[in-house]
């Protein structure tokens, strides 16, 4: 609603999305989009406005010690309400919410409160966490499912028998001391077959439960020699299959055409040009990356590398081992970065968990 660029960063972003699908259709170029990067410009509003209200809500939980946020929060009361009622869409038609697996985990991680109807269960829910807390800082174990239900409806933590994000945080402990002890996690029906008080019953439904564990049997398979399913053999597997959620999993997809360009390669055979890409049928295992911006970049780096006359036989296997050169250096150097973002992220969860604990001890004295 900017009088003057408005309009302008709106056709902006509509010409990036035409970009990303066909470059040559976007008034867009490579030099434009450099410049645009360099200013700090937001392409995708949504997910800039999904990470800054997330960010306000860490902020919130530092600050009060829990998320059961009210609907007339002048912040986020629109945010969570709009969260909450996604949530609801979420767990009838998950294709038909805005909301995905990974974002669900992001909001578990900071205990928000799904079901905020009524105001009297929402501050016993504040107070249950709290207590929670105070139980951790003494050293006490979290109480299970049975002894929540056995406590008199007065307790502060009589509520959490009714809190799904408490049951799947029990669980995923449940599941930390079982890989401690050498122990394999359960199959989906396994779950299933688990009684109803079970504490590791919640997982059977927790889609991010299940990828997790299809890519463990994918790592698991490629320790002992066996290659990746592809996405038909994916789709053909029955509902209850531990591998079948993979077929919808975009990463899944873009991973697995990666190893079969590496195969492609390693073979000597030249890699498909982005029209060749756009040709293939949408179930090609290669059809992704036609909107890959990587893979763009990879074909424009390997055209600008193109000798002007026929090279021979000695000089196309020096230039085949240094392109396996260079794949093995970008693999170590994802490896590294990806340990880096976890080893930043078990940092900023370990200062969360420092400020709240001395903003609750700040409380105390104030009491």
């Amino acid at each position: 609603d900017h009088p003057e660029l408005g309009s302008f960063v709106a056709r902006i972003r509509r010409e990036y999305k035409r970009y990303q699908r066909d470059p040559e259709a976007s008034s867009l170029t490579t030099e434009r989009i450099e410049q645009l990067n360099e200013l700090g410009f937001v392409f995708d509003a949504l997910k800039h406005e999904w990470d800054t209200k997330m960010k306000k809500l860490e902020l919130f939980v530092q600050q009060h010690g829990h998320c059961c946020i009210p609907v007339d929060h002048p912040e986020l009361g629109s945010f969570v309400t709009r969260i909450r009622r996604e949530y609801k869409r979420y767990q009838t038609d998950p294709e038909a919410s805005s909301l995905t697996p990974e974002r669900i985990e992001q909001l578990n991680e900071l205990r928000f409160v799904f079901d905020a109807s009524n105001e009297t269960i929402c501050n016993k829910t504040k107070l249950a966490w709290k207590k929670l807390d105070e139980m951790e800082e003494n050293g006490e174990a979290c109480p299970t499912i049975e002894e929540v239900r056995a406590l008199p409806s007065d307790d502060p933590l009589s509520c959490l028998a009714r809190i799904t994000s408490y049951k799947i945080e029990l669980a995923w402990k449940k599941l930390d001391e079982m890989e401690e002890n050498g122990e394999a996690w359960p199959s989906i029906e396994q779950l299933k077959a688990l009684p109803s008080d079970h504490p590791l019953s919640c997982l059977a439904k927790d889609i991010s439960y299940k990828v997790k564990l299809a890519w463990r049997i994918l790592r698991e398979k490629e320790r002992n020699g066996e290659a990746w399913p592809s996405i038909e053999q994916l789709k053909a597997l029955p509902s209850d299959h531990p591998l079948s959620c993979l077929a919808k999993v975009i990463s899944y997809k873009t991973e697995l055409a990666w190893r079969i360009l590496r195969e492609k390669e390693r073979n000597g055979e030249a890699l498909p040009s982005i029209e060749q890409l756009k040709a293939l049928p949408s179930d090609h295992p290669l059809s992704c990356l036609a909107k890959v911006i990587s893979y763009k970049k990879k074909l424009k780096k390997i055209e600008s590398c193109k000798p002007s006359k026929p090279l021979s036989l000695s000089e196309q296997e020096s230039i085949k081992e240094k392109m396996r050169f260079a794949l093995d250096k970008q693999k170590a150097d994802k490896r590294g970065a990806k340990e880096q973002r976890i080893a930043s992220e078990k940092q900023r969860q370990a200062n969360m968990k420092l400020a709240m604990k001395k903003y609750k001890k700040q409380q105390m004295k104030m009491w």
